[in-house]
């Protein structure tokens, strides 16, 4: 019995044949495999054009990215600073901004998109679990945030807020979602040395905005953590992680309302400037509905590209996004940065590169094992 082999790497194409001394059966599978490669081909040029036209959508995604965050930041600060609209009410925006979110979301889940509901029934006992403490961390990470712009500049901001993988890391390790190793460990040390030497540079230095930073830079690290678990446990459909922003989003809006009432208070809200008229009133809520839908629109790209590239790939754009968030500072508010400003936050921004390498590789390795491990 004889055997014909087509020597071939394209896929979808008889690699080994048989045949009785058919001369005629031999040229019909020839034949046929000539007709698949023209297929491949016609499919590789197709291919081709994707590629040109995922690029293009990349880079767009990117540039508005990047535009809506820069944008979303410039509005608060222009919103909270006393030197501009002087709006002394970032919790209650951080509450509106949550309310706009909820509202579009649930149009959106359950009118267009119900296959992003729950995948099963939730407990009360497990939405309490899971649930309410990442969104409880979600709203206190975005309230910090906001009220921070009040007392410090955007350029601060970014420059302490870069620390936030430190604590992403170590409630990893905390809970066991990573493993501690000698690069990572190394990637913590050099940023808290870069953000400490631009502390000692004692410029424009507020110590209630840097405490507010810092704790929502702590309290994002945990926020990301119980991220983790509820995605672990499979509560929700992940096809698109809006739907775990707007399971989140009720605790978010308690948890942002109780601190508005308790810290910034309603009368005082109803006694603002802003509140004085009816003409002013119908402004400041107009623009701050806007701010919402900015909010909305921002995250909506940011896990569109989180779709479309790796971790790495993301983490990287972060830092750019950074840089470009301090130069859009300096332009529109004039902020100032001291050689030893610049110099702590280059530290940094090199200790966030050893970070997002050594991640990558880490996560590599333990790809390979897993591979390994079910394929030995």
């Amino acid at each position: 019995m004889n055997f014909i082999t087509f020597n071939s790497k394209i896929p979808f194409v008889y690699t080994r044949c048989r045949y009785h001394t058919n001369d005629n059966h031999t040229f019909q599978m020839i034949s046929k495999q000539h007709k698949d490669v023209q297929i491949i081909k016609s499919a590789r040029i197709f291919q081709s054009e994707f590629d040109k036209v995922s690029i293009t959508k990349l880079v767009l995604l990117i540039i508005a990215w990047y535009t809506s965050t820069i944008t979303l930041q410039l509005y608060n600060k222009w919103l909270f600073s006393p030197q501009h609209e002087n709006f002394q009410f970032p919790l209650f925006t951080s509450f509106i901004y949550r309310i706009v979110q909820f509202v579009c979301l649930h149009v959106f889940i359950h009118y267009h998109s119900p296959q992003l509901k729950m995948k099963s029934y939730v407990s009360r006992i497990e939405y309490i679990r899971y649930f309410v403490p990442c969104g409880l961390t979600v709203g206190l990470d975005i309230g910090l945030c906001n009220s921070s712009l009040k007392n410090v500049s955007i350029s601060f901001f970014t420059m302490i807020k870069s620390s936030s993988p430190i604590f992403i890391l170590l409630f990893a390790y905390l809970f066991r979602l990573e493993y501690p190793s000698i690069p990572m460990i190394c990637s913590m040390l050099i940023i808290c040395w870069g953000v400490a030497y631009m502390m000692l540079s004692g410029t424009y230095f507020n110590f209630v905005g840097y405490v507010q930073i810092q704790l929502a830079t702590v309290i994002s690290g945990l926020r990301w953590s119980l991220t983790q678990f509820i995605i672990k446990n499979d509560l929700i459909s992940m096809s698109n992680p809006l739907a775990l922003n707007y399971y989140i989003t009720p605790t978010v809006c308690i948890c942002l309302l109780v601190s508005f009432l308790s810290m910034e208070g309603l009368s005082n809200l109803l006694h603002s400037p802003q509140f004085s008229t009816w003409q002013s009133f119908t402004t400041i809520m107009g623009s701050v509905t806007m701010g919402g839908l900015l909010a909305l629109i921002m995250v909506n790209l940011e896990l569109s590209l989180m779709k479309y590239t790796s971790a790495f790939t993301f983490s990287i754009l972060g830092i750019f996004k950074e840089i470009v968030s301090i130069i859009t500072a300096i332009m529109f508010f004039g902020d100032t940065l001291t050689v030893q400003m610049v110099q702590g936050f280059f530290i940094t921004f090199v200790g966030l590169i050893v970070y997002n390498v050594s991640k990558q590789y880490q996560d590599k390795v333990t790809d390979d094992k897993i591979q390994t491990m079910e394929y030995p």
